[in-house]
């Protein structure tokens, strides 16, 4: 059992079960391949929307039963209680495959939430060089990652 925490610091347990393996399959498209798929999954939960849909399929039953509907359970989430929910998804599950196997699969875990990481650094650096071509100036290749992957300043320096 796998318990993660939104932003407004209610509780989710996460319970996987084949209910929910079935449920994830015909709700948000995610097979038993997607999965067992390690780092193509934690890839899959690095996009919000995704997260969000599997999340909702877990714990919708916890939700209506304190009068929740979709929408206002995932407006309780941001990104860093969702990127902390990730993780706990993926325990979740890797428990439920391979629960003789925790040490394992913890050394797994840390190998997709590096993956995430990098993925977030990815998009940030993206995002950088999108703002600095709109503004007429160039990001350079051989900038350090560090300066790269700071957000600009609302200051603009």
């Amino acid at each position: 059992m796998t318990v993660v925490q939104d932003h407004q610091g209610q509780e989710w347990v996460l319970h996987v079960n084949t209910d929910a393996i079935r449920r994830l399959k015909a709700e948000v498209g995610l097979s038993l391949q997607d999965l067992l798929g390690g780092e193509e999954f934690g890839e899959k939960l690095s996009e919000p929307d995704v997260m969000a849909d599997v999340l909702w399929v877990l714990v919708r039953s916890q939700a209506e039963e304190k009068g929740m509907d979709r929408r206002s359970f995932e407006q309780r989430w941001t990104g860093k209680e969702l990127q902390e929910a990730a993780l706990g998804v993926m325990e979740a599950f890797l428990d439920f495959f391979y629960p003789d196997q925790k040490e394992s699969v913890r050394l797994i875990m840390r190998s997709v939430a590096e993956q995430m990481r990098q993925s977030r650094i990815e998009a940030l650096e993206k995002m950088s060089r999108s703002i600095g071509n709109e503004s007429g100036s160039t990001t350079s290749a051989t900038q350090p990652s560090s300066e790269s992957t700071r957000a600009p300043s609302l200051s603009g320096s």
